[in-house]
C-alpha cells in the first residue's frame, strides 16, 4: 500500500464524514423546526373571549329563550347556549 492509496482512502473517509455531518445537521434542523411549530400552535390555556363580557350580552342571550324556535333546539344547540352562558358568566 502506497502513500497515494492511503491519501485517497483518507479523502474518501473525509468526504463520507462530511456528508454524514451535513445530514445530521439537516435532521437536527428539521427536529428543531418541528418543535417550534408544535410550540407555536399549542394552546396556551383558556381561550380569550372574543367579545367583551357585558350585562347586555347576558340579557340578550337569556332573552333568546323567549323565541318559539327554542322548543325545537337540538342537543348541539343547547350545548352552544350553555357554553355561551358559561363564557359570558351569566348567572
Amino acid at each position: 500500500m502506497t502513500i497515494e492509496d492511503i491519501a485517497e482512502r483518507s479523502d474518501v473517509w473525509r468526504d463520507s464524514i462530511e456528508h454524514i455531518l451535513k445530514n445530521v445537521k439537516a435532521i437536527i434542523g428539521a427536529v428543531i423546526a418541528a418543535g417550534i411549530g408544535v410550540w407555536a400552535f399549542w394552546p396556551s390555556g383558556d381561550p380569550e373571549p372574543t367579545a367583551p363580557v357585558t350585562e347586555e350580552a347576558c340579557v340578550a342571550l337569556l332573552e333568546s329563550l323567549n323565541d318559539p324556535s327554542v322548543r325545537s333546539w337540538t342537543e348541539e344547540q343547547w350545548s352552544v347556549f350553555e357554553q355561551s352562558q358559561i363564557a359570558l358568566e351569566c348567572d
